[in-house]
């Protein structure tokens, strides 16, 4: 298969050219659009045309041949069986030459059937191969029936006819549109006549066998049964119009994808991409497949990810229920979430409940399709077993690598509810209070919870839903891991997170967009008696994009808020650090004026204790109360220095705790160029404001002149008063700017 210099598709000969006629036709038509010249085009259909007499003229001849020679008996239509009947004698010659005599003119019309529509050839898109190819099956099948019913009795009729069938059909049947008309009106004159009975007949079969090629069908069934074929080397990798199911090859082909999965994927590509009547066995083999790959690669968390589901209607015989994907999506996040940490005690925790998704996910697929089901059952079998070892593992693991206790603080991590609820501490006030608004609001209004970063935004808005009832359905956004957030990215984002399943195609103005993604998120809610809680982290993000355009973004925001305060069933609640009021072009403040705003703060002092006394270490008396004093209760720092003091503790084998010991866990955790946590502040917010200058005038026990700067740093708390002067709110943040600002 070569390509001109335009890109067209050409054929090397014309052999191929016709091997795209009976087995490709859409390369045929795609090679036939591609012919701009009417010579050209009509060069091309001469020579199928050629090829279409030959073989068929063989086949007649090879027939007639066959009929005379034998001196079967005939039996002609009264029409003209007084004209030759009297004739037919034991000399096959003689037999012969009557049968050509009496037959030629109607073998001669099937073929000016094709002669006529060449005119087609002159004009773009003549080739109408695939969109005809039922009409073109049908026509071929009475035409060449419709011959065969002059001249020869039921038995020699329906050899003949099929004959016929198959030398016109395999070939004219891909070429014109029109012969399906002018054959429709043959094949009804002849009924109207009333030709003798064989006629019908041979018009049934004859097109039985074109339209499903039934001939080509026996032969690849035959090789099947036989053991002929392989994934790599079987009749649907050359043949396109191949419409009933092989025998034997699905088992074949699906058995051997799953050895070999690469090629599996492949092969099931090329069906979906070229082999539309393979749709079914493609899907399959994809699922096929994805199961080899899952039992190739045990404990693999993309071969998870990459499990398929086919969630359109005409695949619905392979859609998986929703609680599969639902259990696949939970093993995928507790999988990956295991093998992602670092420490010992979450990554068991992570996967003793990856094992029992497993087992339940095992249950799941037990009751699905058997269709795609029995592979998959096959590879979990195996990884059950994996999980069962590597549990095991990790438990060893654990006892060596942490005798004294579990290490279960976080440093920086966002808390999972699954692991992590000890360690949420102090947030009852932000939960009444969300809940409370929420449940009483007529006009629901936009929530806005804000605080410095690592403070625990991000923590609270995972643990909303076990703060919330069954009444609640949260969907939380993290705009940050979408890279840059566009104006449709963003809507495409929020609606595949409720819906799973894409937006089509947005409009280019934003309120547009708007319109298009409300409309199609309040038939998602109607469906649903919860409430929607639409939970926006890192939402500067969002208002970087509106900053591009800020009169397209000031429009959007207007509808935003008109939106929000038409309904109550769907609550918008943005996250961040910035306060509405510091983003401007668009302004948000200016459009959410009745914003109910949750601050995230510090813990308290009696929460602070309580979670450095989560373990089973001994603290040296006044320690805690020093922790939290040098802290003030940063949840981040405080866990930071609980990590690395539990960790330590570890490798000395000690129960007690020391102030020396507190002092390393200071050294190593938080007075460090990267802690992510006073740098962050140091780096980003202090840099974007120019603030630190400010910073560098109070670490000297002055008062910065300018007046804004300071009003900054003491509304994001990062500053207190101290007698008449300020001073840093936390000591340690202190100690880390003396370190590394010179002053």
């Amino acid at each position: 298969m070569e390509e001109q210099e335009n890109g067209v598709l050409k054929p090397r000969n014309t052999w191929e050219l016709l091997r795209w006629v009976i087995y490709e036709p859409r390369l045929f038509n795609k090679y036939s659009d591609g012919l701009n010249s009417w010579t050209d085009r009509l060069l091309a259909g001469l020579k199928i045309y050629g090829w279409l007499v030959f073989f068929s003229f063989y086949i007649y001849v090879v027939i007639a041949f066959f009929i005379s020679f034998t001196d079967l008996p005939i039996a002609f239509p009264e029409l003209i069986k007084q004209r030759i009947v009297y004739h037919w004698t034991p000399e096959w010659q003689i037999n012969f030459q009557i049968f050509i005599q009496e037959s030629i003119l109607y073998y001669i019309s099937v073929l000016l059937l094709g002669l006529g529509p060449l005119i087609w050839l002159c004009a773009p898109n003549s080739y109408l191969a695939y969109d005809s190819f039922f009409n073109f099956s049908l026509a071929t099948g009475i035409s060449a029936g419709f011959i065969a019913g002059f001249a020869l009795n039921i038995g020699i009729s329906i050899i003949l006819g099929l004959a016929l069938a198959i030398s016109f059909g395999t070939l004219q049947i891909h070429v014109f549109h029109i012969i399906s008309l002018v054959s429709g009106i043959g094949g009804t004159l002849a009924f109207a006549y009333g030709f003798d009975s064989t006629t019908g007949v041979t018009f049934l079969i004859s097109w039985v066998l074109v339209r499903f090629r039934i001939p080509w069908w026996l032969y690849y069934s035959l090789r099947s049964s036989l053991n002929k074929y392989s994934l790599k080397r079987n009749p649907l990798h050359y043949d396109r119009v191949i419409a009933f199911p092989i025998f034997g090859l699905k088992e074949t082909i699906s058995n051997q994808a799953f050895e070999n999965p690469e090629a599996g994927h492949k092969f099931a590509d090329f069906l979906l991409r070229q082999r539309e009547w393979q749709r079914q066995l493609a899907i399959h083999i994809k699922y096929v497949s994805a199961a080899g790959n899952l039992n190739q690669n045990r404990l693999d968390v993309s071969a998870l990810r990459n499990l398929p589901i086919f969630i359109m209607k005409k695949d619905e015989k392979y859609t998986a229920n929703h609680n599969w994907d639902k259990e696949k999506e939970l093993l995928t996040q507790q999988l990956d979430d295991s093998q992602k940490s670092n420490n010992i005690w979450q990554r068991k925790k992570y996967f003793e409940q990856f094992n029992e998704t497993l087992n339940r996910f095992y249950e799941t697929t037990l009751r699905e399709s058997p269709r795609w089901n029995k592979y998959y059952l096959i590879a979990l079998e195996r990884w059950k077993k994996s999980a069962a070892d590597q549990l095991r593992d990790l438990e060893l693991e654990a006892q060596t690598q942490e005798p004294i206790c579990p290490n279960i603080y976080r440093g920086g991590e966002k808390l999972d509810p699954a692991l992590d609820k000890p360690l949420f501490l102090g947030r009852d006030d932000l939960r009444d209070t969300f809940k409370s608004r929420v449940l009483t609001a007529q006009q629901m209004p936009l929530f806005f919870i804000q605080g410095q970063r690592r403070t625990g935004k991000s923590s609270l808005l995972n643990f909303l839903p076990d703060f919330l009832d069954r009444g609640f359905r949260v969907e939380q956004i993290d705009l940050q891991t979408l890279g840059k957030t566009t104006v449709p990215g963003f809507f495409q984002a929020v609606y595949y997170a409720v819906c799973q399943t894409a937006l089509p195609e947005l409009p280019e103005n934003w309120v547009d967009a708007w319109q298009v993604f409300k409309e199609k998120l309040e038939a998602e809610v109607a469906q649903d008696e919860r409430k929607l809680v639409l939970a926006i982290d890192e939402y500067e993000e969002l208002h970087r994009a509106l900053h591009e355009d800020p009169e397209q973004g000031a429009a959007l925001l207007a509808a935003v808020r008109s939106f929000s305060q038409s309904q109550n069933r769907v609550v918008l609640l943005f996250a961040g650090a910035d306060f509405m009021s510091e983003l401007s072009a668009p302004n948000w403040n200016e459009y959410f004026v009745q914003t109910v705003t949750l601050d995230v703060d510090y813990l308290s002092r009696e929460d602070s204790k309580k979670l450095i006394g989560l373990v089973d270490l001994r603290y040296e008396a006044g320690l805690p109360d020093l922790m939290y004093e040098q802290t003030q209760g940063h949840p981040c720092l405080l866990q930071k220095l609980c990590q690395e003091i539990v960790a330590n503790a570890n490798k000395a084998l000690k129960n007690d705790i020391s102030r020396a010991d507190y002092d390393t866990a200071v050294q190593n955790a938080v007075l460090r160029r990267d802690n992510g946590v006073i740098d962050v502040f140091w780096g980003q917010f202090c840099k974007q404001r120019d603030l630190k200058d400010a910073v560098r005038q109070i670490l000297r026990g002055e008062t910065p002149a300018d007046k804004t700067q300071l009003l900054a740093l003491e509304d994001h708390g990062f500053i207190v008063r101290d007698g008449e002067g300020w001073r840093m709110r936390v000591p340690l943040f202190t100690a880390w700017l003396e370190r590394y600002e010179a002053l």
